[in-house]
């Protein structure tokens, strides 16, 4: 039997997988065979490039393995009401690619940055727009919670309010900022019609690397002195920049802002809650840096905190009112925390509930300002910050337990000698031409009420107009290891070939404890090993220590203090 080879030939069938597909117009048909394509030959995966415009009619949902290769020029032309769903990478420059009529569009965009620029043309790009609200407002709108917008334009025109109502996402933009240069990566509002450039109405918002420029009424004069208005101190100023208001009134704002400038604003940053980061940023030339309110409608029966868990880090202010009269400059503050642990009229009650508290305010620098820092100090850290050229009361602490005020620095010189008295006169008006338009500054270093069980520690009081520290409606606080110098400062100096000016009067102490209609309220305050003198000899005060309140615990003690220019070290009321 004859045997024979039997030869099986086995032939490879090879699969081509799809990976691009090319439209060059068409509607959302088109990309949803496309992706059809893709299932079928490469897993899902692929890219579409489109050199034409695609009209969508239809919802449709671009799923994550699908890369759009957007060519300029070309974009999605999205109907009213249609939703466009890309959770796939969008490949595109900074040109329009999508084309929607409202802003409350159903485009949305997962996992990825998305440019303003994609939603139409931005003001820097083309001269004619003039306002580019809607434009941002649209790409805003197409973010998803987690997701980021990032701005790289040289400028954005402001017109109207943009309302943010996803929550945590991300602003960005490039930290590109020169003072006195324009055109750096601004938000600039263009009338005063913008109450607030940004509201923010949901938590977890953030905004990194921007910046912020206020619009200013083009004042032909000032209202308060016929000067011309230079608005160098926040004259006159209108807008907010950003505003945290949750749209449920809750107090959960949960936000941040850092590596920002502001200029020319009337509140740069506006909260009202708790829980904001505010670290790094630069405020200029503006009537309040910071300013946190109670946030609204809560329910007082449950006593939740209204202004909690604010920690202000490592900024920078300057020329926040500074030490002008200006009428519209009265009340600046570089960072003001209201809330609602006092009354006005009356002694605070030993039994209330605090509604603000937990609060950090470190390592700020501070210069040409009126007040840094007004508010609530319940159970709140004021550590290590610089106060200088300072024109008012720096740090006026109202209400609160527990408070701690330490190692800052308050200087209210206004010279680049700290030994040398400001050369010109206070005044209100314009009739006297020694007045030029300068104004000396004012205010005590750290002013203290309604507040109990304080500690100020280690602060450097320097130059202080009034007091150098004042206590009234206070008690059971510490105040130790300060060192205060040139307190009751004067106002100003003979200046060469004018007639001799008198002195101001006598009325201000290093440390004053004030009497409270012969009531021993302002009792058990421990004032121990504080320094205290007048080391310039142009200037006399009244007492190192002023305790007028008494005594009677023997909390003052151990203290040094040059008697030097002072009608007395120590004076305690009986």
């Amino acid at each position: 039997m004859k045997k024979g080879l039997i030869f099986i030939l086995l032939i490879p069938t090879l699969c081509f997988a799809q990976s691009e597909i090319i439209l060059s117009g068409g509607n959302q048909s088109n990309i949803e065979q496309a992706i059809t394509d893709f299932n079928n030959s490469n897993n899902g995966y692929g890219t579409i490039t489109i050199k034409g415009n695609i009209l969508i009619q239809q919802n449709l949902n671009i799923p994550s393995k699908v890369t759009l290769n957007i060519l300029t020029g070309n974009k999605f032309i999205v109907s009213n009401g249609k939703s466009l769903e890309i959770k796939g990478q969008v490949l595109s420059t900074t040109s329009q690619i999508f084309e929607t009529t409202t802003e409350n569009h159903n485009i949305r965009i997962f996992n990825q940055s998305v440019y303003p620029e994609w939603f139409g043309l931005i003001s820097y790009q083309d001269s004619s727009i003039t306002d580019d609200k809607p434009t941002i407002q649209k790409a805003i709108n197409s973010l998803v919670t987690g997701g980021e917008i990032i701005f790289n334009g040289n400028q954005y025109l402001i017109g109207a309010v943009i309302n943010i109502t996803t929550a945590s996402i991300t602003l960005k933009g490039k930290r590109t900022y020169f003072a006195g240069l324009d055109n750096t990566n601004n938000f600039i509002a263009i009338n005063n019609n913008v109450p607030s450039m940004f509201l923010v109405g949901e938590y977890g918002v953030r905004f990194n690397d921007l910046n912020f420029e206020g619009y200013i009424p083009n004042f032909s004069s000032d209202n308060a002195n016929n000067n011309i208005n230079n608005h160098t101190k926040g004259e006159n100023t209108i807008n907010k920049a950003i505003s945290f208001i949750r749209t449920n009134n809750s107090k959960d704002l949960d936000g941040e802002v850092t590596g920002c400038s502001f200029k020319n604003f009337k509140h740069c940053i506006y909260g009202r809650g708790a829980n904001l980061n505010i670290i790094e940023n630069t405020f200029t030339a503006s009537y309040n840096g910071v300013y946190i309110q109670g946030a609204q409608h809560i329910d007082q029966n449950k006593h939740l905190a209204r202004t909690r868990g604010h920690r202000i880090l490592k900024n920078r202010f300057h020329s926040l009112g500074g030490s002008s009269k200006h009428i519209t400059l009265v009340g600046s503050n570089c960072i003001k925390i209201e809330a609602e642990p006092y009354t006005n009229f009356g002694v605070v009650s030993e039994t209330y509930t605090v509604r603000g508290f937990y609060n950090e305010i470190s390592d700020n620098y501070s210069d040409d300002c009126k007040t840094f820092f007004e508010g609530i100090i319940d159970r709140t850290k004021i550590d290590g910050n610089l106060i200088l050229y300072s024109g008012g009361t720096a740090i006026k602490a109202t209400g609160g337990l527990y408070g701690t005020i330490i190692n800052n620095i308050i200087d209210g010189s206004h010279t680049f000698n700290p030994h040398k008295l400001y050369p010109f006169k206070d005044c209100n008006d314009n009739s006297d031409n020694e007045c030029d338009t300068f104004n000396f500054p004012s205010g005590h270093g750290i002013h203290i009420q309604y507040a109990h069980n304080s500690t100020i520690h280690n602060n450097q009081i320097l130059n202080k107009r009034f007091h150098g520290i004042y206590l009234e409606r206070s008690k059971n606080s510490s105040i130790q290891s300060n060192t205060i110098r040139n307190f009751n400062r004067h106002s100003y100096i003979k200046i060469s070939g004018k007639n001799p000016e008198n002195n101001d009067p006598i009325l201000y102490s290093g440390i004053h404890i004030e009497n409270i209609e012969n009531t021993s309220y302002n009792i058990q305050n421990i004032v121990a090993n504080n320094t205290i003198s007048i080391t310039h000899t142009g200037i006399q005060a009244r007492y190192g220590i002023y305790a007028g309140d008494g005594d009677n615990d023997n909390f003052i003690k151990n203290n040094f203090i040059l008697p030097v220019r002072l009608i007395d070290k120590i004076k305690i009321e009986n």
